[in-house]
């Protein structure tokens, strides 16, 4: 089996580019479209920058996902050869793909990032970019310092954040398109909105019944299965309240502030339902949470072009 079909391997299990890709140009989109629509600049420019902002959103996700599969590698073999169902068919233990294999697609990745970033070096873009790069390389050297690879809620409180400077990104790219005069208070709520998200998602990964635990290190191993399942839900209704307090502003169009009441009441009644009559299927909330992600994304993308 030559490198290549390895390599496709791993992305159709671990990062399918059918979903991440136009899921991550959404993302981009929503935040940057969501900034001209929050400064008041009507004529929205799609230029060489946001092209090259779109693409680079799709490769740091995909940076990320080959640092946390380097930095799980052991756990991963271990768990499933143990028979852990989320784990045994993952492409690194049935051998479908090789830890060389997926260290030099992080390095392929590295390179392309890089190369058509230096398309920005002369705007204030290049700044976020150079920032998010850094921290995003240093939390993958920090996860194997003891005292994070050992803790979840640590690795979650210094890996995080990179969720702002990705963020601060697409700002960039705006900026540098339209300057620095255009960012107002607001674009604040934008930031934690979409912040949240990235919380929400990461929480709502690693929640599972006490009779469904491992050796793997989840949140409700730690917090409780309780605990857990209240964060993915407080990070989401936190996330649809800064964007509802834009849209009552009169930033975005009212339709999306019921888009955000139906969509969030998802997530809060699939998070009651494991809290109230738990089940081993309810645990598992990362589709919940993709599906919320998926409609504020593109609604965010409408009310923005229709602002």
């Amino acid at each position: 089996m030559s490198r290549v079909t390895r390599i496709k391997a791993f992305l159709d299990y671990m990062f399918p580019l059918s979903l991440y890709v136009p899921g991550g140009v959404a993302t981009f989109f929503a935040g940057y479209l969501a900034t001209y629509a929050i400064a008041g600049v009507e004529n929205i420019q799609i230029t060489l920058a946001a092209g090259i902002g779109a693409v680079s959103t799709v490769l740091f996700m995909l940076l990320m996902r080959l640092y946390d599969e380097l930095k799980d590698v052991e756990t991963d073999l271990r768990l499933g050869k143990a028979g852990d169902p989320r784990f045994k068919d993952r492409p690194i233990v049935t051998g479908a793909v090789l830890k060389e294999d997926i260290v030099f697609l992080r390095w392929l990745v590295t390179g392309i990032l890089v190369f058509i970033n230096l398309f920005l070096i002369n705007t204030i873009a290049i700044y976020p970019f150079v920032v998010m790069f850094v921290v995003g390389w240093l939390s993958f050297k920090w996860f194997f310092i003891p005292a994070i690879s050992k803790n979840l809620l640590l690795a979650l409180i210094t890996h995080n954040p990179i969720a702002i400077l990705q963020i601060a990104y697409v700002i960039g790219i705006f900026a540098s398109i339209e300057g620095v005069n255009n960012l107002v208070m607001d674009h604040l709520y934008l930031v934690v909105a979409l912040w949240l998200h990235v919380a929400a998602w990461e929480t709502s990964r690693k929640i599972r019944l006490p009779a469904d635990e491992t050796d793997y290190q989840t949140y409700s191993s730690m917090l409780g299965w309780r605990l857990a399942t209240l964060m993915p839900l407080i990070f989401s209704v936190l996330s649809s309240v800064c964007l509802g307090v834009l849209t009552i502003k009169g930033l975005f169009p009212i339709w999306f502030l019921m888009v955000l009441i139906v969509v969030t009441s998802v997530v809060v009644l699939k998070c009651l339902l494991l809290l109230f009559l738990p089940t081993t299927k309810r645990t598992l909330l990362k589709p919940v949470i993709e599906g919320y992600l998926l409609v504020v994304n593109f609604g965010l993308i409408v009310a923005s072009l229709l602002a």
